[in-house]
C-alpha cells in the first residue's frame, strides 16, 4: 500500500513512520504536518491509505478527509486520536474512516489495523475487475457494502431495494462461515452444504455470498420464521451436514440486525465474538448477543507448571516439558473463562518457554521471535491454532536438544555425572580423577578434548546454569542460591555470576519473572 501520514507532532509522525516501515512492506510515500498541506500532498499523490490526527492547526483531521471526499478522491482513512469521545467517531463514520485508533498507538493494532485496510482493497480490485467484466449481481452489491467500498451508499440501498426487493427496514441474520486453512473447493462445498440444510425452509430468503480473500462465506437471511427456530435447526443440522464435508478448523457466527444498511458493522461485531470458540468449542454456533451472557470463571494463572516447564528447558528433559506443556493446556481447559484470559495465558506461558530458550540456545529464540509467534497466539481465534501453537514450541525445543545431545566416552560421562551429583559442594578435578581411578592430567586432557573447555570453568557455568533456573523459577534470596549451587561466600559468587551473564543475579531474577 501507498501511505500518507498527517500529524502535526513531528516526533509522533516520524514514530508512526518508522514504525509503519519495521513492521509492513507498505510504503509511506508523504508526509505533512496539517490538513491543508496534506490536503495538497494527498491530491497529488493519491495514496491507497491516509494516517491522519484529528486535532491539528489549520485545517484538522475531519475536514481534511471531508474535503476530500467532496473532491470525490478515494482511499483508505485511519484517524488518530487522543479523544474517546463518541463525537469524534460519528464524524469520522460520516467522513467514511475505515478505523479509528487511539494515541499512543499500540504496534499490535496498528499491524492489525493495516492488514484488515490490505484485504479490503484486495477485494475492491476484485469487484473492480467484476464491475469491468459486467457482473454487478446483487453479490456484487453486498460486498460493496461488506468492504465499505461505496461512493454513495443511498444510491446502492436503492438499487438493493430497486433491482432485489431488499427493504433497508427489513429485519436480517447475518451467518458468517470462517475457514482459516480453506480452500476454494472446500468453501464451496461447506455452501453447497449449509445451502441444502437452508433450502429446508420454505418461508425463507436467503443470500450467500463469498469472501474469498477472508476465507469466509456470509449468508443473509430474511425469513418468516422466527429467529429461535432458525437458530435451533442450525445448531442442530447444520454441522452435522458440514462436519461430512470438512474437518478443518471453522468457525460460524450468527447476529440479528435490522436495516441493510447495518450489513458491515454487524459482520465485524460478529466477528470480534469468534474467539469464543476458543472456549465454547468450533461446533458451537456463535450467536451475539448471547456471548455476552456467557458464565464464566475468574481464570488464576498456573505460575507453578510455567516454573516447572522452565526448569525442564534448562534442564534438557525432553519427557517433562511435554508433561508440563501439556498439563498447561488441561488447566486451560479446567473450566469455562473468558476468551481473552485464555489467549493472554497461552501468550504469557509461550512468552516464558521462549524466554528460557535465551539461556542456551538463542539462535531458536530468534527464530521463533522473528516468525510472530507470540502475535499468533493473540490473532488465534480457535483452541486448536493456540494448541498447535505451543505443540511447534515444544517440538521445535525436543527437536533441538535430540540433536544437539553430546556424544561422550564413559569417562567423560562419569566426570560429567560426578559433577551433576557433587557440583555442590567444594569438588575438584582431583577428586573427581580418584573417584574415577585415573590420573589428573589424563582427566583434564580428555576433558578439553571432548568437552571443550577445562574442568575449572565447566564447573562454574554449570553452578551458574543452575542459579540461571533456581532464580527463574524459585523465589529465593540471592545469599540462598549461591548456597545451594555451591557458594560460601555470597559476594563471590554474584562476582562470578556477572562475569559469566553480564548481569547482577537481582535483575537476571527481576527481568525473567
Amino acid at each position: 500500500m501507498r501511505i500518507v501520514v498527517v500529524e502535526d507532532e513531528v516526533k509522533t509522525r516520524q514514530g508512526i513512520i518508522r514504525l509503519i516501515q519495521k513492521i509492513s512492506k507498505h510504503e509511506v510515500v508523504g508526509e505533512a504536518e496539517n490538513g491543508l498541506i496534506g490536503l495538497e500532498i494527498i491530491t497529488e499523490l493519491k495514496p491507497d491509505l491516509v494516517i491522519v490526527d484529528v486535532k491539528m492547526p489549520k485545517m484538522n483531521g475531519l475536514e481534511m478527509l471531508a474535503e476530500l471526499k467532496n473532491m470525490g478522491i478515494r482511499h483508505k482513512n485511519i484517524i488518530l486520536s487522543g479523544f474517546t469521545d463518541f463525537e469524534y467517531a460519528q464524524k469520522a463514520i460520516k467522513v467514511g474512516v475505515n478505523e479509528y485508533l487511539l494515541k499512543p498507538i499500540e504496534v499490535d493494532d496498528l499491524k492489525k489495523t493495516l492488514d484488515n485496510i490490505e484485504i479490503e482493497l484486495m477485494a475492491e480490485k476484485e469487484l473492480q475487475l467484476k464491475k469491468i467484466q459486467g457482473l454487478e449481481t446483487v453479490d456484487y452489491l453486498f460486498q460493496n457494502l461488506i468492504f465499505g467500498n461505496i461512493n454513495n451508499e443511498t444510491d446502492l440501498l436503492n438499487r438493493l431495494k430497486n433491482e432485489h426487493s431488499i427493504d433497508n427496514e427489513q429485519a436480517f441474520i447475518a451467518i458468517s462461515v470462517y475457514m482459516p486453512q480453506s480452500n476454494d473447493i472446500e468453501r464451496d462445498e461447506v455452501r453447497r452444504s449449509i445451502v441444502e440444510s437452508i433450502q429446508r425452509f420454505e418461508e425463507i430468503k436467503y443470500y450467500d455470498i463469498e469472501l474469498s480473500v477472508l476465507n469466509e462465506i456470509v449468508f443473509l437471511v430474511h425469513s418468516s420464521e422466527s429467529d429461535h427456530i432458525l437458530e435451533r435447526h442450525f445448531q442442530k443440522e447444520i454441522f452435522k451436514a458440514i462436519r461430512q464435508k470438512y474437518e478443518g478448523n471453522m468457525i460460524i457466527g450468527w447476529i440479528g440486525f435490522t436495516g441493510i444498511e447495518h450489513f458491515r458493522e454487524s459482520l465485524q461485531t460478529i466477528r470480534k465474538e469468534f474467539k469464543w470458540s476458543i472456549v465454547l468449542g468450533e461446533d458451537v454456533l456463535i450467536c451475539y448477543p448471547n456471548t455476552l451472557k456467557t458464565s464464566t470463571k475468574l481464570m488464576q494463572y498456573p505460575v507453578e507448571i510455567e516454573n516447572n516447564i522452565k526448569s525442564a528447558v534448562f534442564k534438557g528433559d525432553i519427557q517433562l516439558i511435554q508433561e508440563q506443556a501439556e498439563r498447561f493446556m488441561l488447566w486451560c481447559q479446567r473450566d469455562k473463562y473468558q476468551p481473552t484470559y485464555v489467549i493472554e495465558a497461552f501468550t504469557r506461558f509461550s512468552s516464558a518457554l521462549i524466554n528460557a530458550l535465551k539461556e542456551f540456545d538463542q539462535s531458536l529464540y530468534e527464530e521463533l521471535y522473528q516468525n510472530e509467534t507470540l502475535k499468533s497466539i493473540m490473532d488465534a481465534i480457535t483452541w486448536n491454532e493456540l494448541k498447535g501453537i505451543v505443540q511447534e514450541i515444544v517440538e521445535k525445543i525436543t527437536a533441538r536438544r535430540k540433536n544437539g545431545d553430546q556424544i561422550y566416552g564413559m569417562i567423560i560421562k562419569k566426570a560429567l555425572g560426578q559433577i551433576e551429583e557433587r557440583y555442590r559442594e567444594g569438588i575438584s578435578l582431583e577428586e573427581v580423577a580418584s573417584k574415577l581411578g585415573i590420573t589428573p592430567e589424563y582427566l583434564s586432557s580428555q576433558f578439553n578434548r571432548e568437552v571443550g573447555r577445562n574442568f575449572t570453568a565447566y564447573v562454574k557455568e554449570f553452578r551458574i546454569r543452575k542459579a540461571k533456573e533456581l532464580l527463574m523459577t524459585k523465589n529465593l534470596k540471592t545469599y540462598e542460591v549461591a548456597d545451594l549451587v555451591g557458594y560460601n561466600d555470597p559476594k563471590y559468587f554474584c562476582r562470578v555470576f556477572k562475569e559469566i551473564t553480564g548481569l547482577s543475579p537481582g535483575y537476571f531474577q527481576k527481568s525473567n519473572q
